[in-house]
């Protein structure tokens, strides 16, 4: 009789660890998540231009989630993202040479915009470093360009950005978005995420002849907090 009631014991002890842990981890994968994100970004544009080059953007801003279970999620968020291209570096070649006209000359185009992305998440595994891959479509409101011009002289280099007018840039674009990577989870209710994502404008930037798409690709790194 003891033995049978120590036996009742021990198995109903272990249903109810079970449901605890089944209750806990149902939980914590379902709720609202607050983030931060940041990307550096490579970015350049579809033009056939040879003098046009590569540059460095960036992607910043803030992000909300839902959790529907451990595998599913809804994204969306506020970013401001400078993407564009340069040109290399251009030597400049006079008949006469003087020493007031630079001997070199870079023009760096950053186009400035305001990104509300909206994608979906599947996450595969249950310990704390899943895999992961997104896919989603961003708005991006065109908000001005700058363009930072670099010229070399014989005894000193000049950096100055102006803010071109030229209004004819499309004022909103659409891009769709793929990534992959990792969800590190360093604490119940906190979580980072690193993945390389690219993105591909679906319009040209401008309406002009003289234009490309938008391409970037980067390595954004998001730290989430989720509410109870």
């Amino acid at each position: 009789m003891k033995k049978s009631l120590l036996i009742i014991l021990i198995l109903s002890t272990s249903l109810s660890f079970g449901q605890n842990k089944s209750s806990l981890s149902e939980n914590t994968s379902k709720g609202f998540q607050l983030g931060l994100t940041a990307s550096p970004d490579y970015c350049f544009r579809t033009m056939p231009n040879y003098f046009e080059v590569p540059k460095l953007g960036y992607t910043f801003g803030l992000n909300t989630a839902y959790q529907f279970n451990q595998f599913f999620s809804l994204e969306t968020g506020l970013h401001y993202s400078n993407k564009g291209t340069q040109t290399s570096m251009l030597d400049l070649v006079f008949i006469q040479p003087e020493p007031l006209v630079p001997n070199q000359a870079k023009y760096i185009y950053n186009y400035h915009f305001i990104d509300i992305p909206l994608k979906a998440n599947f996450t595969l595994g249950s310990r704390k470093i899943r895999f992961f891959t997104s896919v989603g479509l961003t708005t991006n409101f065109f908000i001005k360009e700058t363009q930072t011009n670099v010229y070399v002289y014989s005894d000193r280099t000049e950096i100055n950005t102006i803010s071109p007018n030229f209004t004819d840039f499309r004022k909103v674009n659409f891009t769709p978005t793929l990534s992959t990577g990792i969800d590190w989870s360093l604490h119940p209710n906190v979580n980072l995420r690193v993945e390389p994502n690219f993105q591909y404008s679906v319009f040209t930037l401008t309406k002009t002849p003289s234009t490309g798409n938008l391409f970037s690709a980067g390595l954004k790194m998001s730290v989430y907090y989720r509410l109870h």
